[in-house]
């Protein structure tokens, strides 16, 4: 089970710090010409959200990799990821544009899994 664990936490902070470092990096009018969603958001608030995901991702990274970092940091970064998949799910919903929301489900769910395999495992 904690091999399952482990693929699932770094697979998640792989798509995490990918999605965040994107939104921090790319200029908001490019970002807005593939994402729908950030027309309705400040450019602040899109690179707040990219911030975010990176912080969210390394929380799922480091806890396993660096021994002085605490083990429930990464409880946390996935419990506040999830937070923003369902306000993602949410903000694409309202944006009529649900099949975008997919990954953002995915996601979810995915990190629905880990939180409750990060409690099987017993290492809190």
């Amino acid at each position: 089970m904690s091999f399952t664990v482990w693929i699932l936490q770094f697979l998640l902070a792989f798509a995490f710090v990918a999605a965040g470092v994107t939104k921090l990096v790319t200029p908001t009018a490019k970002l807005r010409r593939r994402m729908a969603w950030t027309e309705t958001f400040s450019p602040w608030s899109i690179k707040l959200i990219g911030a975010l995901e990176l912080l969210g991702g390394l929380g799922l990274f480091l806890p396993p990799i660096v021994a002085f970092v605490p083990a429930v940091l990464t409880l946390l970064s996935a419990f506040g990821l999830a937070v923003m998949m369902i306000g993602a799910i949410v903000v694409h919903l309202r944006g009529k544009e649900a099949r975008e929301g997919l990954p953002a489900l995915v996601l979810l769910i995915f990190l629905i899994l880990l939180i409750f395999g990060l409690f099987a495992v017993d290492r809190f």
